[in-house]
């Protein structure tokens, strides 16, 4: 259902961003049409007229953690390294007392190489609990993973999130590395839904890795949902014609 309409001219090819705000109590979705992605904020290159939709609903979540209550049983912590006392892997306890503002809110958890100290090396997993898309409706199955993360890099350490459908082979989605890393704390959305067609069930791999003495890496409000129509999703369609001026 299309709820709501705009229209912005432009005079000129141009490059814009767009940022979908939604309203209490409801999340953002996706873009569709002439833009794509599952970011709230994209940029766009206007080279001709367009057409983006920004869908909005309340998607049926799957599972959540925030680790308030530290690190849950249910989740599988992998130290393939060695040294680091009691920084040596994924930890709630904010060894080298860290502290990054919205959208993390303590306890959160992180792998601090920093902390671990020289004799330390690190190669940690973080590894969520089977979670079922069984109760999302459609084929395919609509389904996404957000999370927020921090990372700071010093050399060579890497992190990379992945997910498995059958818990030994994994497939990387998203990362961090020496040659980009994000300037601040931010929440990143990822769309599953061909990675997981005909499966019943996923993991999530958070691993730090080829780190010895570097910075850290923090996850915090984990939550997996997918498109569920018989919730009220609703779209707001955005149109943008472009008037080139005649010289």
């Amino acid at each position: 259902m299309v709820s709501g309409d705009c229209t912005e001219n432009y005079q000129s090819e141009i490059i814009i961003r767009l940022t979908a705000t939604p309203d209490p109590g409801s999340s953002f979705i996706r873009w569709s049409g002439d833009c794509s992605g599952t970011s709230p904020s994209i940029w766009v290159d206007i080279r001709r007229n367009m057409t983006c939709t920004a869908t909005f609903g309340p998607p049926r979540v799957l599972f959540e953690e925030d680790f308030s209550e530290g690190i849950p049983s249910t989740w599988q912590v992998v130290d393939g390294g060695y040294g680091g006392g009691a920084a040596s892997t994924w930890t709630t306890a904010n060894p080298g007392n860290r502290n990054f503002g919205p959208p993390f809110v303590e306890p959160f958890a992180i792998v601090d190489s920093d902390a671990a100290g020289p004799g330390a090396v690190q190669d940690e997993q973080l590894i969520t609990p089977w979670i079922s898309v069984e109760p999302c409706p459609g084929n395919p199955r609509r389904v996404f993973i957000s999370f927020s993360d921090y990372m700071q890099v010093w050399e060579l350490e890497k992190a990379d999130v992945e997910i498995s459908v059958n818990g030994t082979s994994w497939v990387r989605k998203h990362g961090w590395g020496p040659g980009g890393y994000p300037i601040k704390p931010r929440t990143t959305i990822l769309n599953l839904t061909n990675d997981l067609a005909g499966a019943t069930s996923f993991k999530v791999r958070f691993h730090y890795y080829n780190a010895s003495y570097d910075l850290y890496w923090a996850i915090d409000n984990v939550r997996a949902f997918c498109e569920d129509p018989s919730l009220g999703i609703e779209e707001y369609r955005l149109y943008l014609p472009l008037v080139l001026r005649m010289q």
